[in-house]
């Protein structure tokens, strides 16, 4: 503390000690205003100009207020009442360095805990980032994974003697097919990153369903797999958009493949249906002959996952892609092994937020 700084202090001091002797008198309340000025000296001052108020005061206090000044001819209730004032004095600066104490240490407290929510803060958007990363990755490897196959295959196809012209050009028009997927996909990654306004489209929920399969087909097929669909013929359109809601759908198969990873005992299954929940709304279902979920109050949090390499934020975009379209997401109690997870879309006057 600077020099001058100190003065103002101690001055502080003794400006309220002489205002309290200017009203201790007609208020007829010298105590009550002498430990006001205390307090004040201390609570703007410190400690240090409270004791200094504490003098002037006492002294103030002895020789205005008391009928006689202190000394050793004074009646002992004089100086009981001087005691008492002095001991209240002081009392009163000891509870306002406690106050301030107190306080520095609430706003100490309050600084650590907005600095360690800072660090979560941070920390949650680093793990949101490289789950969303992953997930762009994963969504994006796929058609670029049938177009180095397609690729191949056009390759051979030409290369036969004579060539294979007929499959080649399928096997180009395959190349382009999953080239516009991949670039549907990171365009519908930078739209949901800048906020702005998704494709809303009539579609079919059965389409999207039929298209996540054929994406999985091979990945079904190469860890046995045995995929049926009870997919209702005549389901009306709704509102949506096609990557998320094909999104939706792949996550909740691949959650399926994954619950099976460890199955010996039993064939490795899963059954998607698709019906009219309401007048109003579809249903499609997906179930799985997995290990089943231990936690179903909680499968959909985000950040929590029972996969070692996982981040948990699957299920929970999924539910958040399904809440955007008016729907709900859900599990459904299954009937022996398995897990049977289930979405709710309304029908065409749906809106997207």
């Amino acid at each position: 503390m600077s020099k001058q700084s100190r003065l103002k202090h101690y001055g502080l001091a003794v400006i309220v000690c002489a205002v309290a002797v200017g009203l201790g008198g007609p208020l007829d309340a010298p105590s009550s205003c002498f430990l006001l000025a205390v307090m004040a000296s201390s609570l703007f001052g410190g400690t240090r100009p409270g004791f200094l108020a504490v003098g002037l005061s006492g002294i103030a206090f002895n020789f205005l207020f008391l009928p006689s000044p202190l000394s050793l001819s004074s009646p002992s209730s004089h100086y009981l009442r001087f005691g008492v004032f002095v001991v209240t004095a002081l009392a009163t600066i000891q509870l306002v360095e406690t106050k301030k104490r107190n306080e520095e240490s609430r706003r100490r407290i309050e600084e650590d805990l907005s600095s360690t929510q800072r660090r979560l803060s941070r920390a949650t958007q680093i793990a949101t980032v490289a789950e969303l990363a992953a997930s762009i990755a994963h969504e994006v490897s796929q058609p670029l994974s049938a177009v180095v196959a397609n690729g191949r295959a056009c390759i051979q196809w030409l290369s036969a003697e004579p060539a294979d012209l007929v499959n080649a050009k399928v096997a180009a028009e395959r190349i382009i097919r999953d080239g516009k997927a991949a670039g549907e996909v990171v365009r519908h990654m930078r739209a949901l990153f800048k906020k702005t306004a998704l494709e809303r489209i009539a579609l079919n929920v059965n389409e999207v369903i039929e298209e996540v399969l054929s994406l999985i087909h091979n990945e079904t097929v190469r860890k046995q797999i045995a995929v049926e669909t009870d997919l209702e013929k005549r389901l009306p359109t709704t509102l949506g958009d096609r990557v998320q809601l094909q999104q939706v759908v792949f996550n909740l198969l691949l959650n399926g493949i994954e619950a099976m990873e460890t199955v010996i005992d039993r064939p490795k299954k899963l059954i998607i249906r698709s019906k009219m929940q309401s007048s109003d709304a579809i249903l499609v279902e997906i179930r799985d002959y997995g290990n089943g979920v231990a936690d179903s109050n909680r499968i959909f949090e985000a950040f929590y996952t029972t996969k070692e390499k996982g981040m948990g934020m699957g299920l929970s975009v999924c539910r958040s892609i399904v809440e955007a379209h008016g729907g709900h997401l859900g599990i459904s109690p299954s009937q022996g092994s398995g897990t049977t997870f289930f979405f709710s879309l309304p029908l065409g006057t749906s809106q997207l937020e």
